[in-house]
């Protein structure tokens, strides 16, 4: 059975979660990239905000409930006492307002999330590692363009150290790529085990490859080890002490 946490889970947000992944409504998140307010009617309008408000929740819950109670119960401690001592304006950094762009790389996240319904070949969509293809295009992308120019180099010797303003780089979307990787979750195929019963159809057919004249017989017996020794090889060992 469910508890309460798990039902909610990439549902709702929690208390204390703006103090831990950076964030912004969906509203300016949507004025930052289209410049605009939403058109109440508009299907294009209405798919964006949801991408959006999906994104965000998937930034927010790349950290466990736990954490963010944690935070939050701390940074209170932390308020009372610098109440008591008189700076608790000072104590915190204002989390906001933020500049009218899109300096979190929420359009990469939307595109990433509508990307992640399209159909899959193990499963009914693709699977992460597949959308995670376009973080990778949208830095390359970005460091070809006249603005990825700008980043600073730091090298010594033959090494160096790239400081960047890539929006794929930074923290709210490192946040939701965790989340979105904690929904989503990973099918993984590995190949599967070769059955004895198969092996031994396989030796009976190089054995009656072997009584016919064939002039190499060296590769058929090269061919045959391989099949032996990397079936026993591929054997569990148990160890006993």
């Amino acid at each position: 059975m469910l508890v309460e946490e798990d039902q909610n889970r990439f549902v709702v947000a929690r208390n204390g979660d703006n103090l831990v992944t950076p964030f912004q409504c969906d509203l300016c998140h949507f004025r930052n990239l289209m410049s605009r307010d939403p058109v109440e009617c508009s299907p294009q309008d209405i798919c964006l905000l949801k991408l959006i408000r999906r994104a965000n929740l998937d930034a927010l819950w790349s950290r466990e409930p736990g954490t963010v109670n944690g935070t939050l119960l701390t940074c209170r401690q932390g308020g009372k006492i610098a109440m008591a001592l008189g700076f608790k304006d000072k104590l915190f950094r204002p989390l906001g307002p933020f500049p009218l762009d899109d300096t979190f790389g929420m359009g990469a996240a939307v595109v990433m999330l509508q990307q992640s319904l399209q159909p899959g070949k193990n499963d009914k969509t693709i699977q992460f590692a597949t959308v995670r293809k376009f973080w990778s295009a949208f830095s390359n992308a970005y460091h070809a363009s006249a603005e990825g120019q700008q980043a600073m180099v730091m090298a010594k010797d033959a090494r160096k150290l790239t400081v960047t303003k890539c929006p794929t780089y930074g923290e709210f979307v490192e946040r939701f790529m965790r989340g979105m990787h904690k929904r989503m979750g990973e099918i993984s195929r590995p190949d599967r085990a070769l059955p004895l019963d198969v092996l031994l159809e396989i030796c009976k057919i190089l054995e009656r490859e072997w009584a016919w004249p064939v002039s190499d017989k060296r590769a058929l017996a090269m061919e045959a080890s391989f099949y032996l020794i990397a079936y026993c090889c591929a054997l569990r060992v148990k160890k006993y002490r």
